[in-house]
């Protein structure tokens, strides 16, 4: 049943498709069904005399290009506004019909018009067909969509527990409610609007139950669920408060709820935020009490002030923020971690704005050519969106899955997601005050319960404590931070090779470079390496077994080859592999064809083998008598031993065209023999023809430039051409005869 009504579906779409690409047709004297010429035949009367063309005569009469004119001619120069033919305005003239009508009259516009007029009477039945073929097809998709119904309704009636998203249940209610489940439950309840929530609930009905339990699990002091217009959210003040969760009205309302107050993803400093802030009996799990320390950081939890402001401040037309300190500072931050042994996706960057989010990646683009950032679909979706973004290609961020990329992520869409350390950049830094999305609770504990080992804010604390909707926000967190110092102007970096050596403090991107060039200390690392090399980097925490930096190492080898006789060392460098022995020996040695070689490679003597291969390669020069061509000439003693000896002679015998074969001996015996002089033959013309020989074959005509020539002029064609003759007076005279009467 499905298959035939889906078959009908496809019939009805191609009949639909074709009667569309019919109506699309401009009308014209033919198309479409028989286009103005039936339109004429079906209305009647003589508007066909404003088209015909009469040749009684036997007679065709052409327009420009030789174009035939006839009534579609004239009707294609009527459509495009042009005047009538003058031979056709007489016979216009005497036809004798007061119900005539002069189409040629008509101003361009009219004519436009009426084809409209023409085109809507000549197509009213395929319009009437096309709404026929649509019903239909209206009525056979609801009963693919009941038959799809009833195979769902099949699959539902078996299964104990369904799973959807709050957009497909209110979708498929009529389905889920056939299942009358007693019991919804809904996770995220604090990201979902309450109509989404409701949707979703059955009533009783005459095939349904209704939902006798809902039970919500969220959490309503983080993000609220997005609405697209500002004006409809809470925060605006207006009242329709349409991103406020039935989870959170509920406990807002003082409805019974349990909450989970053991925390199992945060180390206790960084809960200590929270829950300050928004979970003031927030409990710590003992596990995150062993988390390991940041490696090469003197801290696990800074803010890093500064007093640089943001791109375009004060600029307020602006609709997303960036700042380009912050976000180089970010990529150095992160290219330092990476550099103390932490995979790419352990590290993450965050910022409330996306404009920051491409900033960044431009800037890990620039500064990092091996790593590049990862940006989420919903990230890259708000970011196109956006009118100040000017990068719609997306050209500096990858996919998912791409080992060599850092997550760059907005606050929003990185809610319920954690990473071992986290690097966020808060962007908002100006003389006003102005924090904009950093102002909402709910944003900031999002923004600060991500991390699990380590947290680094970079922001600026004097613009946070100055923002008036804001600072209840931020002022007792920056407290928390300056209790335990963390409030910091320059990053606080630790050798994790040399930890007695104290902390230096990295203030500049150029600080990150000269101080910390590949993680570690200045000191030089001097390890030996496996090839008995110390290591030429500076102190590095990464590779600690220089596996890598003994694959990289460019110093000599002192290797000794293993073919090698005499011990030589090696001429490569450390990270070749050694191979034959490259050594040069001063010495003459005597090959097996009884000729000497002069400062050899010691492979290429080392042994007999070695020396006979030598041999085979002898350039010394011999005399040879050749066979079976009998020529005695020089060649190397390498080809006089080889197994088969190529002779170098040329071949000089005598061709049937006449000339001596000029190819070498041994190209004859192989390819046989060719000419490859010119033919050289003289013409008729006197000049002598270039082609290559070509044997008995007659010459082509010549080819060169014609030397005829008078006193008036000479012929500028080719020589195989007739000349055209002078027809200029002659220019001879005597004394006998006087001017010559001839043309030249």
């Amino acid at each position: 049943r499905m298959r035939s009504v889906v078959a009908q579906l496809h019939a009805c779409k191609e009949e639909m498709t074709e009667l569309l690409k019919t109506l699309q047709m401009p009308l014209t004297w033919n198309e479409p069904n028989g286009g103005v010429n039936e339109l004429f035949s079906t209305i009647g009367g003589n508007l066909h005399l404003n088209f015909e063309v009469r040749n009684s005569d036997g007679f065709v009469t052409l327009a420009k290009k030789n174009k035939t004119v006839d009534e579609e001619y004239l009707f294609n120069a009527w459509k495009e506004g042009k005047d009538c033919p003058s031979w056709l305005q007489d016979s216009i003239f005497w036809i004798d019909d007061p119900d005539f009508q002069n189409l040629w009259v008509l101003r361009h516009e009219e004519r436009l018009d009426q084809l409209h007029r023409w085109k809507d009477f000549h197509l009213e039945t395929l319009m009437a067909t096309l709404e026929n073929v649509n019903r239909r097809y209206d009525e056979l998709s609801a009963e693919k969509a009941n038959i799809s119904q009833e195979i769902d309704s099949l699959v539902l009636s078996e299964a104990r527990i369904i799973g959807a998203t709050t957009t497909g249940a209110a979708k498929y209610k009529e389905l889920i409610s056939i299942k009358s489940a007693s019991v919804v439950m809904c996770e995220e309840a604090g990201e979902v609007t309450e109509q989404n929530v409701i949707s979703a609930l059955t009533e009783r009905m005459e095939n349904s139950k209704e939902t006798k339990h809902l039970i919500l699990i969220g959490d309503h002091l983080q993000l609220r669920p997005k609405v697209e217009s500002y004006s409809l959210t809470k925060v605006s003040g207006n009242g329709f408060d349409l991103d406020v969760s039935l989870f959170e009205r509920l406990i807002q309302s003082g409805f019974k709820s349990a909450m989970l107050n053991v925390q199992h993803r945060m180390r206790p400093c960084i809960a200590d935020l929270i829950r300050r802030q928004t979970y003031p009996t927030l409990e710590d799990d003992p596990r995150v009490s062993k988390y390991p320390a940041v490696k090469g950081v003197a801290s696990n939890m800074l803010f890093l002030d500064h007093s640089v402001y943001e791109d375009g401040a004060g600029n307020y037309e602006i609709t997303t923020k960036s700042n380009s300190y912050e976000a180089s500072l970010c990529v150095e931050i992160v290219r330092y971690l990476l550099l103390q042994g932490y995979r790419h996706s352990q590290v993450t960057i965050l910022t409330p704005y996306v404009g920051q989010i491409l900033t960044i990646s431009r800037e890990m683009k620039r500064r990092m050519k091996d790593v590049s950032a990862y940006v989420s679909d919903l990230d890259q979706e708000t970011l196109l969106r956006q009118e100040d973004v000017n990068d719609p290609d997306m050209s500096t961020v990858v996919q998912a899955g791409d080992e060599n990329s850092i997550r760059c992520a907005s606050i929003d869409n990185f809610q319920g997601e954690e990473s071992d350390i986290v690097v966020t950049s808060l962007v908002r830094s100006n003389a006003q005050g102005s924090i904009g999305f950093l102002k909402e609770e709910q944003r900031v504990n999002v923004l600060l319960s991500r991390a699990k080992h380590g947290m680094y804010l970079l922001g600026n604390s004097k613009t946070l404590r100055l923002s008036q909707k804001g600072k209840h926000v931020w002022n007792p967190l920056i407290e928390i931070f300056e209790n335990a110092g963390n409030i910091v102007e320059s990053f606080p970096t630790v050798c994790q090779l040399h930890p007695n050596d104290g902390i230096t403090y990295c203030t500049t991107l150029q600080d990150f470079r000269i101080q910390r060039p590949n993680g570690g200390c200045c000191r030089p690392c001097n390890a030996r390496l496996s090839c008995g090399h110390a290591c030429p980097l500076m102190c590095h925490p990464t590779d600690r077994s220089h596996i890598v930096t003994h694959k990289q190492c460019t110093q000599p080898c002192r290797r000794i080859p293993l073919k090698c006789p005499h011990n030589h060392p090696c001429k490569r460098r450390c990270n070749e592999e050694c191979g034959p022995c490259l050594h040069v020996l001063d010495e003459e040695v005597i090959l097996p064809c009884g000729h000497t070689v002069t400062s050899p490679t010691c492979d290429s003597v080392c042994d007999a083998t070695s020396r006979k291969k030598l041999a085979k390669k002898c350039r010394e020069e011999v005399t040879f008598a050749f066979l079976p061509c009998n020529h005695r000439c020089t060649t190397t003693c390498a080809n006089m031993n080889s197994e088969h000896p190529v002779c170098p002679s040329i071949c000089g015998e005598t061709l049937a065209c006449g000339h001596k074969c000029q190819l070498r001996c041994s190209s004859c015996k192989t390819m046989g023999h060719s000419c490859e002089q010119k033919c050289e033959r003289t013409l008729f013309c006197g000049h002598v023809c270039g082609r290559p020989c070509h044997g008995d074959e007659k010459c082509p005509p010549c080819n060169n430039k014609c030397e005829v020539a008078c006193e008036h002029s000479m012929c500028s064609g080719k020589c195989r051409n007739v000349c055209s003759s002078c027809v200029e007076e002659c220019d001879w005279q005597c004394e006998h005869e006087g001017s010559c009467s001839l043309v030249c």
